[in-house]
């Protein structure tokens, strides 16, 4: 059974050795062995709302103005 730790062609260079030593153990999950420098991608996405519901609101609002404003 693997352990699931998935190298990289060593493209990627670490931020904060500057080394070429990062691997990949997961999907979101990137380490450098050089330097123990880790970063985890899944958290970038949690911090990014989803402002969907309010650019609707939003436009509702504008049609709704122009539409007044129209009469």
């Amino acid at each position: 059974m693997s352990h699931g730790c998935h190298s990289s062609n060593s493209a990627i260079k670490c931020p904060k050795c500057s080394r070429h030593t990062v691997i990949s153990l997961n999907v979101n999950l990137w380490k450098c062995l050089n330097c123990d420098f880790s970063k985890d991608f899944s958290e970038d996405d949690e911090e990014e709302p989803d402002n969907t519901f309010i650019s609707a609101c939003l436009g509702g609002i504008a049609i709704t103005l122009l539409c007044l404003l129209s009469l």
